[in-house]
């Protein structure tokens, strides 16, 4: 599997500490990750996540699922997440 993408992303990161990331950033980068668990959380019951855990879980893959005790094979993973981290705005408040 061709990851260049990501492996491109992992060098620019990898050699950054942490102390040279502007407390700025770490805050912002910090609400991102909280937001980001709690609307996984959130869209893990929607019914689109719950359609695709059921035909592509996968109890011999190696890559955990949010929001349940399932697991799945790499892209079926991201899938899944992806899916439930894109939880219907139409419930989810919005800030102005």
């Amino acid at each position: 599997m061709d990851l260049g993408a990501t492996d491109a992303l992992i060098d620019l990161i990898r050699p950054l500490h942490y102390e040279a990331i502007p407390g700025d950033a770490r805050r912002v980068a910090r609400q991102a990750v909280l937001d980001f668990c709690g609307v996984s959380l959130a869209g893990g019951a929607e019914p689109l996540a719950h359609i695709l855990r059921r035909q592509l879980a996968d109890p011999t893959g190696s890559h955990a699922l949010i929001a349940s005790r399932e697991r799945a094979g790499l892209l079926d993973a991201a899938l899944i997440n992806g899916a439930a981290a894109t939880r219907s705005t139409s419930t989810t408040p919005t800030r102005r």
